[in-house]
């Protein structure tokens, strides 16, 4: 399929206060489907519901690959190419094909940061929309920003956009930045190492993930983000679910 000029991409409005937007998914068949796309900072490959995939006649790649969850849990998923539609414009791209049924029924697929990066994209929760980036890096003065995270180090290294988090031993602890969660998640040890100060809620939830659900407790964490630019320490407090001793964010062991 022959992908339209991108260079003009504009918006895409954020749907139930997360990053997520229509998307009219194509398929070679003349079929077409119609639902909603996650847009997925902590998920470097784009991910399509299998269903969907079936219904448009993707052809299945070659291709497989490993996924790991916050549970330690790893599944094989097979790939195919797909085409779409987003805001106007086309596009062709690597999809894993989900088998799980987590997806919620509006859901039919998540655009990764590897799409985001090639394309120029920015999530803004402040405006909540999906739009291209209109910062020249090369423009960009830290010191006029009032909270600067930088993402470059975490893409780099892992493939994902990290933060520094601290609890009350100064320790540094590497922190996903999840677009595609609505819930935060620690690691027992990780609580444990950093002396974090916490207090847990009692009962039992349950933590979804593309492979699968797992039990986890719920705590009310005090923990400090440090910023660059001015070097403000930002004192927080939020609910996390609490994760097993030897459990894995993203591989990385204890973290």
């Amino acid at each position: 399929m022959e992908q339209n000029d991108r260079s003009d991409f504009q918006v895409c409005n954020f749907k139930n206060d997360r990053s997520i937007t229509p998307i009219r998914c194509i398929g070679d068949n003349g079929e077409c489907v119609e639902g909603m796309v996650l847009f997925d900072s902590c998920s470097e490959d784009n991910v399509i519901v299998d269903s969907v995939a079936k219904k448009i006649g993707y052809a299945y790649t070659d291709r497989c690959h490993e996924v790991t969850s916050m549970s330690s849990d790893t599944i094989m998923m097979k790939s195919c190419m797909a085409n779409f539609s987003l805001d106007g414009h086309t596009f062709s791209e690597l999809f894993n094909i989900d088998e799980s049924g987590m997806f919620s029924e509006t859901i039919i697929c998540i655009l990764g940061n590897k799409f985001m990066q090639k394309n120029g994209l920015v999530i803004d929760y402040s405006a909540k929309t999906i739009h291209k980036s209109v910062v020249n890096p090369s423009n960009l003065h830290i010191e006029d920003c009032d909270y600067f995270f930088p993402m470059e180090i975490g893409l780099k290294i892992w493939g994902v956009p990290v933060i520094e988090m601290r609890g009350r031993n100064d320790n540094s602890y590497v922190t996903l930045v999840d677009s595609g969660s609505t819930e935060n998640a620690i690691t027992k040890h990780a609580c444990i190492e950093g002396d974090f100060n916490y207090q847990l809620k009692g009962e039992i939830s349950s933590l979804k993930t593309i492979v699968g659900t797992s039990k986890s407790k719920k705590a009310y964490l005090d923990f400090s983000l440090t910023t660059l630019g001015n070097k403000k320490v930002i004192q927080c407090m939020s609910e996390f679910h609490m994760l097993p001793l030897d459990a894995i964010l993203y591989g990385f062991p204890n973290d």
